[in-house]
């Protein structure tokens, strides 16, 4: 859980400091700060990806498993529900509710804190988890600066979303077979660098339509154990 105690511990700072900078912490900064995680996450999701191959999980499997995953995804339309969701909660409320449910959002929805936290507790490799503190703490700081202190409140919410997939992975890893687990790490690893070409702004991703990839991938590998293909 370090991981995530670090990623919480950069939001409760990164809001600290936008709250402070207000609007003194302009685009172009923002920028230059995305690109440099940007560029790491790219790099850390390629080690993941390449990592599972290296422990028997078939690029072919997370090619069709990215595949399946995108388009199941797309045609549950995880993204739009999501968006339509956040959308009707941010118009509801005051000023603190609006960059409370932003916040959550921001940080609760995305690759890294639903992969970072599983890779924590099967493989103990926070890294992921402190590139997502990282883009977390920067984020945090441009809401600080918007809506004030008050984005400190989704840090917790935050630490239990991770703990929760923290906890199952640490759990499953004593019952479900290392080349499942390596199944979901290289489908991560690849969600992980499509939201880096999306922080680097070389593709608009929507990534959350994919997730479903994560699923996909631990079935179809069992799939082919179970007809020995």
């Amino acid at each position: 859980m370090l991981g995530t105690i670090v990623n919480v511990g950069t939001i409760v700072a990164g809001t600290a400091a936008g709250a402070a900078l207000g609007n003194r912490f302009s685009e172009k900064y923002r920028e230059v700060l995305f690109t440099a995680v940007g560029m790491t996450a790219l790099a850390v999701g390629m080690r993941a990806t390449l990592a599972a191959a290296d422990q028997g999980s078939s690029m072919v499997i997370i090619m069709i498993a990215m595949a399946l995953g995108g388009v199941t995804g797309t045609a549950a339309d995880l993204h739009g529900r999501i968006a339509g969701a956040s959308g009707r909660l941010a118009k509801d409320g005051r000023r603190f509710a609006e960059g409370f449910i932003t916040a959550v959002i921001f940080f609760c929805v995305g690759t890294l804190s639903i992969v970072g936290p599983m890779e924590s507790a099967v493989h103990g490799d926070n890294t992921m988890l402190y590139i997502n503190a990282c883009m977390d703490g920067i984020t945090a700081m441009a809401l600080g600066a918007v809506y004030g202190p008050g984005i400190m409140a989704a840090a917790p919410v935050l630490f239990f979303w991770q703990g929760l997939f923290y906890l199952v992975a640490l759990t499953a890893r004593e019952i479900i077979p290392e080349y499942l687990l390596s199944g979901i790490t290289g489908a991560g690893g690849v969600l992980v660098m499509m939201s880096a070409l999306a922080l680097l702004g070389l593709k608009k991703v929507n990534v959350s339509d994919y997730l479903p990839a994560l699923v996909w991938a631990p079935a179809l590998a069992f799939g082919i154990t179970l007809f020995d293909l």
